[in-house]
């Protein structure tokens, strides 16, 4: 399928550009206008960097754009975020491109499994986002990582 290549380098080129954006225009400014939020990403990329963001880029309704950005503000390393974004985009981007190919045959098989493949990514998405939400122990800061600004210590377990 080179529709499937061709996406996968755009979407990879287009995602190291806005990671490059946001760790060249800085973190201080936007601590200071987001505060607590971008510390709490960024100690969970600072610990789980290949993995969260592999775990990120598996959630197709997640906001490509954003994350890019929220990424390279943080303190994920440049080649866990490659990696993560080059394996985790990997399944959506198959799924969305077999949907534009065979979108004039609903009926037909590959159309039938890239559904199930999105619905399946979106739900199991989903499902780790309840299971962990934004303050739950996903996102806890471990004993060793350093207080955001503003807090005295690390999130109660």
């Amino acid at each position: 399928m080179p529709g499937v290549a061709l996406v996968l380098v755009a979407a990879l080129l287009g995602a190291v550009g806005a990671f490059g954006l946001g760790r060249v225009l800085g973190r201080d400014a936007v601590e200071r206008l987001t505060g607590a939020r971008v510390a709490r990403l960024d100690g969970l990329l600072r610990r789980r960097g290949l993995i969260a963001v592999i775990g990120m880029r598996l959630i197709p309704v997640l906001p490509f754009t954003a994350i890019n950005y929220a990424a390279g503000l943080t303190a994920v390393r440049i080649r866990d975020y490659v990696i993560g974004t080059a394996v985790g985009i990997v399944p959506g981007t198959v799924a969305f491109v077999a949907l534009g190919a065979y979108g004039s045959s609903p009926g037909s098989w590959p159309f039938i499994l890239a559904v199930i493949a999105l619905v399946g990514l979106t739900a199991g998405g989903a499902a780790l986002a309840r299971r962990h939400p934004r303050t739950g122990a996903f996102f806890r800061r471990s004993p060793d990582d350093r207080a955001a600004p503003g807090e005295s210590g690390p999130a109660p377990r």
